[in-house]
């Protein structure tokens, strides 16, 4: 009878807070709901969304290929290029294409029930972040039988500020979704190994499947299913092989259809494909690991321009260079006698390695943080537990000492969740030296360098969406942090020089490792032609001239390059004498709110 009341308090208690956690993400989740659209997809994904329901697309794909980015087409490539659509640097063989019908038609429905109301749409985002997080607290819940770990590990999920671009961006809503079912998917192989049903198991498949068909990243999670197997597992051999023979034969049919349709990435820098790419994948598997690492356990980036920086950095270093040491030592001490402390390393170690195939970024670890803040509750709960039973002043202070980055990030990821969920101001990208120019609409506007191509990006959709006079054409010419030397050769020609070209995210995005320059290469564009005369020696290109058929002092053509955030008219000098554009930090060059 005993058992039994504990029993029920238990499931009530868990129960109660699954209840509380879902309501925190839902306070959090509002912050959002004025954000609007964000630059990067959403504008062209509502339009093409209302293009197929009107029965005005004119593209010929089907209602589900919302997530087609750049369709591998060389003809495509090379008219686009041509036209000043996509940069000069380009790759013919570019393709980045997926396949989410899931997510796709859950922006339908935004259309449909809502129109143009963003309010209702991100309200739409933020029930399935509530439902995300009420999944992985009651996964946590379950699969522990440590009962404070998971709550510690729930909580910091919900507050985990790495959410917040698949919560307020509605084109990274696939994330939610996704992790949503992952969690449904592993809770049902839990119950299938309790209970030993292989039905259970089948259903568990499918329900990954619905979230592979959300968003891809989410095959990271296998990991998960196999290191149930070997470590939380307790049936026999041959029905734990069985169940997960289920999970792994689904998987692969979902990545044969998925491959055989022609969906995946090719010939880009931000994505890698481990088979086509597998060179460029492994070359910066260790740097973009560290990476994924650092974001997941540093100080939130929202926080960089709110802490002073030597806070800033004190904040970010205290999660590297304590939290992760305190956390390896923990894990080497226990680890060969705890097997949910084996299983909860194998997830988070393993599951960020097939996340290196993307460019680094917070919105990819929705899955992955949940082993890693598991794995933190449970180095906490140890902590105190040692702490409390030596009742010492000293070991209480010990104990308090580590415990306080934990619980310093509790306290500064909310922020940061809510602030990067927050509208943010971009006027500053609106350029006001264009708003100067009557004849902007008959002009071509030339950026000859920007950080990062995603400012050339805004400036365009900002404008569009401001309904502010647009550049009869407008191009970039390159993307550097590095200094860039600028030298005129004669009235239509001049040299850009930088060993830094192409080494950002956004501009890697056209053209990666797996395609390299080559000197000599020509390439002809409307107006100009750009000639690579020298390239790094992993195939970027570093000098680079630019001839135009119209003189370069000529009325329709306007100059101009982005000094951080800042755009600002670009002369040249003499004939002969390099003009250099300084170099800028990259995290000073950050575009607000992405």
């Amino acid at each position: 009878m005993r058992a039994a009341r504990t029993n029920g308090f238990a499931a009530s208690s868990s129960l109660r807070a699954r209840i509380l956690l879902a309501c925190l993400a839902f306070g959090l989740g509002v912050s959002s709901l004025d954000r609007g659209l964000a630059t990067l997809d959403d504008p062209s994904q509502q339009r093409w969304v209302a293009d197929h329901l009107s029965g005005t697309d004119v593209s010929g794909r089907p209602w589900w290929d919302l997530y087609n980015l750049v369709d591998g087409n060389p003809e495509t490539a090379r008219v686009a290029t041509a036209l000043w659509v996509r940069p000069w640097w380009t790759s013919p063989s570019v393709k980045i294409h997926f396949f989410r019908p899931v997510a796709a038609a859950t922006l339908y429905v935004d259309q449909i029930l809502f129109g143009d109301n963003h309010v209702l749409a991100h309200l739409h985002s933020v029930l399935w972040y509530v439902a995300a997080c009420f999944a992985v607290a009651t996964l946590l819940l379950r699969l522990s039988r440590q009962h404070g770990a998971a709550i510690i590990a729930a909580f910091l999920f919900v507050v985990d500020d790495a959410h917040s671009a698949p919560l307020s961006w509605l084109a990274c809503r696939n994330s939610l979704i996704a992790v949503t079912f992952f969690a449904l998917a592993l809770l049902l192989y839990h119950r299938a190994a309790q209970i030993d049903a292989l039905s259970r198991a089948v259903g568990a498949a499918a329900l990954l499947i619905i979230g592979l068909l959300a968003a891809e990243n989410i095959a990271s999670g296998v990991p998960f299913f196999v290191a149930y197997a070997v470590f939380l597992d307790r049936r026999p051999l041959v029905r734990r092989a069985a169940s997960l023979a289920v999970i792994v034969t689904a998987v692969l049919g979902w990545f044969v259809f998925y491959r055989a349709s022609g969906f995946g990435s090719a010939a880009s820098g931000a994505y890698l494909d481990p088979l086509r790419d597998s060179a460029a994948f492994w070359s910066a598997a260790a740097p973009r690991y560290a990476s994924l690492v650092h974001i997941q356990l540093g100080a939130p980036s929202a926080l960089l321009g709110v802490l002073p920086k030597p806070a800033f950095a004190i904040l970010d270093a205290v999660g590297i260079w304590l939290v992760l040491p305190i956390l390896l030592a923990w894990i080497i001490r226990r680890i060969s006698v705890e097997r949910e402390l084996a299983f909860w390393l194998t997830c988070a170690a393993l599951g960020f390695l097939p996340l290196i195939s993307a460019v680094p970024h917070d919105r990819l670890l929705m899955h992955v943080g949940i082993a890693v803040w598991m794995l933190v509750g449970l180095c906490a709960t140890a902590i105190w537990k040692w702490a409390s039973l030596r009742r010492t002043a000293l070991m209480v202070l010990l104990s308090a000492l580590a415990l306080l980055p934990a619980a310093s990030y509790a306290v500064a990821s909310p922020i940061a969740l809510v602030l990067r969920s927050r509208p943010q101001d971009k006027t500053v990208l609106e350029g006001s030296v264009l708003n100067e120019d009557v004849r902007l609409s008959q002009r071509s506007l030339i950026v000859v360098n920007a950080a990062s191509v995603l400012l050339y990006m805004e400036l365009f959709e900002q404008r569009a969406r401001k309904q502010l006079a647009l550049p009869a054409r407008m191009t970039t010419l390159g993307s550097s942090a590095d200094e860039v030397q600028v030298t005129k050769l004669d009235e239509h020609t001049f040299e850009l020089y930088s060993p830094g070209y192409l080494l950002e995210p956004f501009a890697g995005f056209w053209r990666g490792p797996s395609e390299p320059m080559e000197p000599g290469v020509r390439v002809g564009v409307f107006g100009y032609e750009a000639h690579v005369l020298q390239v790094t020696r992993d195939g970027r290109p570093k000098r680079v001239r630019f001839r135009f058929a119209t003189a370069l002092d000529d009325a329709s053509l306007r100059f101009v390059y982005f000094d951080c955030l800042r755009l600002t008219d670009f002369h040249f000098g003499a004939v002969g004498k390099p003009t250099a554009i300084a170099a800028v930090a990259a995290e000073q060059c950050r575009v607000p709110g992405e």
